[in-house]
């Protein structure tokens, strides 16, 4: 990116005008802090810091599959993402009992733990999926019934880690990443997780 605005530059017997040509470089990746930088050099070494693009931002931050996410007093891993067209099984008196997708199932190991010093009760309604598009997606409570392992209104206890499954029915194909919200109503704090 060059940049390039006008400077006059005042030497001892004559006015000279020094035009910053302003080369840029690419922006560092997000820190978990929160911001990138990036370096900015003038190729004509006018001496000035006029017109100099910015060399910091403020980002979002993305963890991974893997990573480990303290939001207040809990924390989140997301050990693995799968997907689904049903989740249930079959009787042979009653045939299938279970959910069927409207698009997909993706269906995510997590495990919380309760960081803080009380205990408190998961609701599930802190985690969505957020898509590309700028849409949100509630998880799906009615197909995390027929899952042996989900996360059903659970109560957690400090230091207790407990290891579920989250699932959320989605339109196929879809890319995005899951948004973390605080369980703390006077909290505006979010993190967001990247499974691609």
């Amino acid at each position: 990116n060059n940049y390039q605005p006008t400077y006059t530059q005042n030497t001892e017997n004559s006015q000279a005008k020094c035009t910053p040509n302003w080369n840029c470089g690419s922006w560092s990746q997000c820190s978990k802090s929160g911001s990138q930088t990036r370096t900015c050099t003038d190729s004509n070494n006018c001496g000035t810091s006029s017109g100099k693009p910015k060399t910091s931002q403020t980002c979002t931050y993305e963890y991974g599959l893997g990573d480990k996410v303290v939001v207040d007093g809990l924390s989140y891993t997301i050990h693995s993402k799968s997907e689904e067209n049903q989740i249930g099984e079959y009787n042979e008196y009653i045939g299938f009992m279970g959910e069927k997708a409207d698009g997909v199932f993706y269906v995510f190991d997590i495990t919380i733990e309760n960081v803080g010093k009380e205990s408190e009760t998961f609701w599930g309604s802190n985690i969505k999926i957020y898509d590309s598009q700028g849409r949100t997606f509630d998880h799906d409570t009615t197909a995390e019934i027929y899952l042996d392992d989900s996360f059903q209104y659970d109560q957690l206890q400090p230091g207790l880690p407990k290891r579920g499954k989250m699932v959320f029915d989605v339109p196929k194909g879809l890319s995005g990443k899951l948004e973390i919200s605080s369980t703390d109503l006077f909290s505006d704090k979010k993190e967001y997780i990247s499974w691609e």
